[in-house]
């Protein structure tokens, strides 16, 4: 099951293009933490998280819709990250997330979209933004590809602790 949360439409595009290759359900977070769903989910294919960085972190309303959630059936957990730029150090949170959890982590992967955070940063212009759209259509199935095969994603460099630690922290605060 993939389940994405998409405030631009980035996330939401992702999701639907994995969910293609691979074959799997396509749900909306966004829909049902609006709705207060309280039932399980159930999958027996990996759970597939897909969200955009927030402040170079996993958005914490993601962080608690996977921890509210009882999530019945596999075990196994991908995260896929939409980005302008980076991912920080995000995959330290989600394999948090997934401890706290009880699920396997098998990997994050992150793909580079037009500008997610578009409150502060400049948005690039349509032949810009599809450029960048098309860029990111192999690592998309790349991504998809590994998925599908339950194999892990490859690992993401660990970096950026300070800016997905204390300066998220004050971001957070400030501008989210």
């Amino acid at each position: 099951m993939i389940l994405y949360f998409s405030g631009t439409g980035n996330s939401r595009y992702v999701a639907k293009s994995i969910g293609k290759i691979i074959g799997d359900d396509v749900v909306s977070m966004n829909e049902l933490i609006k709705s207060g769903q309280k039932e399980a989910l159930s999958s027996d294919k990996p759970y597939v998280f897909v969200c955009p960085v927030y402040a170079w972190r996993i958005p914490r309303v993601v962080e608690r819709f996977i921890c509210d959630t009882r999530l019945d059936g596999s075990r196994k957990a991908y995260f896929v990250l939409t980005c302008g730029g980076q991912a920080g150090n995000a995959v330290r949170y989600a394999e948090q997330t997934c401890r706290e959890k009880g699920l396997d982590f098998l990997g994050l992967a992150s793909i580079v979209m037009p500008e997610n955070y578009i409150a502060m940063f400049k948005v690039p212009d349509v032949r810009e933004a599809d450029a960048i759209i098309k860029k990111a259509g192999p690592r998309i199935l790349e991504t998809a590809r590994l998925i599908k095969e339950e194999m892990p994603l490859r690992p993401e460099k660990k970096t950026g602790r300070l800016i997905s630690g204390p300066v998220n922290t004050i971001f957070y605060k400030l501008f989210v």
